[in-house]
Formats: C-alpha cells, structure tokens, sequence
C-alpha cells in the first residue's frame, strides 16, 4: 500500500498507518521474514497450506495472517518477500479502520489464548511485546483503568484531521488490556 499523497479527508488515519507501518520493501522484511508476513499478497504451494491451514476459530478482521506466519515459522517453512506492491481501491475512514482495529485486537488476544501467552509471538507483534511488559510489571490493571479515561480523547484524535499514531498504539495497548483485564 502507497499512495504518495495524503488524503484530505476522514481516510487520513488509514492512509498514515499503512504507509507508516505497513509499507516497507522486500529488503526490509527479509530480516524477519515470518514478522513480516501477510497474506494480502502471498503465494504458498497447495500442500504447505493443507499441511499448516488457516486457523478458522479466528473470526473477522484481523492476524489471521499473523498466526499463519508464525506457524510457517514454527514449521521451518522458509518465507521469501518479493517487491510486489498493493493497491488499495479505496481506504477505509477513520471510525471503520479504528472498528476493525479493536477487531484485530480482538482476534490478536484469541491467538494469544490459544498459544498460551506465547513468547515467540510477543517477539513478532509489538502490542503483545508491550502487553507482556506490562503484566510483567502488573501494570495491566491499571493501565486499563486509565484507558477507559482516556478513550474518548483518543478516538477523538484519532477521529481528527491528523492522528498521532502513537496515540494509535496506545488505544489498541489499552483496548487489548481492558479485554484481558474484563476476561
């Protein structure tokens, strides 16, 4: 995904994650190439993918590709990026992305039950790396205390005309926290 330009409407928010995140080159995702993984734009033999399917307990939006990449990891299975670039026909606006964000958080706490908090995936998604850090510290709790305060600010920078995506990260770490801390 690139689009050089920025749009100048309620897409902003999709348009600043996936060229600040999600763009990078086939050079750059072949230091770790199972992190990199997506399935966006992938290629895999008929048999490795009856071998390691799709897990179909994950539902709706988001890291289905993060756990197939790292059951290609885990399975030895060599990943090669090429620079095969994508388009979007159309972003999503700024309430549909955050939307499917919390889905991707959603499903991303899924994956991290069914592995059983695993590590080496921490080491793969930096929301789970940064979660780890905070229950290691007991910081789960209150962390999600504070996210229910300060929320509404950020879905209303979020919302805005220019998004932090910092404050992004922080609206799904706290997002992922208030779920594992209700559950």
């Amino acid at each position: 995904t690139n689009l050089p330009e920025p749009p100048h409407d309620n897409t902003y928010l999709h348009w600043l994650y996936g060229n600040r995140r999600e763009v990078r080159n086939a050079a750059k995702r072949s230091v770790n190439p199972h992190l990199s993984f997506m399935t966006n734009n992938f290629m895999i033999p008929k048999s490795i993918l009856q071998r390691i399917p799709f897990n179909e307990n994950i539902k709706g939006y988001g890291h289905e590709d993060t756990l197939l990449g790292y059951e290609l990891m885990k399975n030895k299975v060599p990943v090669k990026h090429i620079d095969n670039p994508l388009l979007h026909i159309g972003l999503q606006d700024n309430r549909d992305f955050l939307d499917k964000s919390r889905e991707g958080v959603k499903n991303l706490a899924f994956i991290n039950n069914y592995l059983d908090n695993g590590a080496d995936l921490a080491k793969m998604v930096r929301l789970l790396k940064a979660y780890r850090i905070l229950r290691r510290f007991g910081l789960c709790g209150p962390f999600a205390s504070t996210f229910e305060w300060i929320r509404k600010p950020l879905e209303a920078n979020l919302m805005g005309k220019k998004p932090k995506l910092q404050y992004f990260d922080l609206y799904k770490l706290g997002y992922f926290c208030l779920n594992r801390h209700q559950a």
